[in-house]
């Protein structure tokens, strides 16, 4: 890496704070992700873009689920049972995020797993955010899994896709 390519690199990653706590986004979460470099959307291009964050909860979500390793747990519960995990989608760039995907938000594995709302818009403006909620539904015990992913125009993360998993137990 030459010198010029060292200078831009922080002026990126500030930029992406700034974008953060513009979102509401935890702050000091965010900030360990940008000085390890590892936060999604950290820019890896010139000039503004758009950035996808996905965090557990309705606003103001506090979690970040982390792209590619990041996992939310349903825990463990009896048959017959149903539950629901709202997530919240933060355009953290500098323009629009538009969602690309057909569904808005998919979901591939155990087909326990569903999308029961998808985010009722598919452009959200820098600093704002989308709902959609994954439900977890079986009558039989076992151990389930899937990915959740969602398509966009972010540049550095394309396709957000993290897993949700959880257990089924019969006592």
């Amino acid at each position: 890496m030459n010198k010029s390519d060292q200078s831009k690199k922080p002026e990126k990653k500030f930029s992406l704070l700034r974008a953060i706590m513009r979102s509401g986004v935890a702050v000091l979460v965010a900030a360990v992700f940008l000085m390890a470099g590892s936060c999604p959307g950290g820019g890896s291009g010139n000039g503004p873009a758009p950035h996808i964050l996905v965090l557990e909860g309705a606003p103001p979500g506090t979690t970040i689920i982390l792209p590619v390793v990041g996992v939310f747990d349903f825990g463990d519960f009896l048959m017959w049972g149903t539950r629901t995990q709202t997530f919240t989608i933060s355009s953290v760039g500098d323009l629009s995020l538009a969602l690309t995907g057909s569904p808005l938000v998919d979901t591939t594995g155990d087909s326990e797993f569903s999308v029961s709302q998808q985010p009722p818009i598919d452009a959200i403006v820098p600093g704002d955010t989308t709902d959609f909620i994954i439900e977890f539904n079986t009558s039989s015990g076992g151990t389930y899994s899937a990915d959740v992913t969602i398509a966009s125009n972010d540049p550095d993360v394309p396709s957000y896709t993290f897993e949700v998993k959880g257990r089924i137990t019969s006592s």
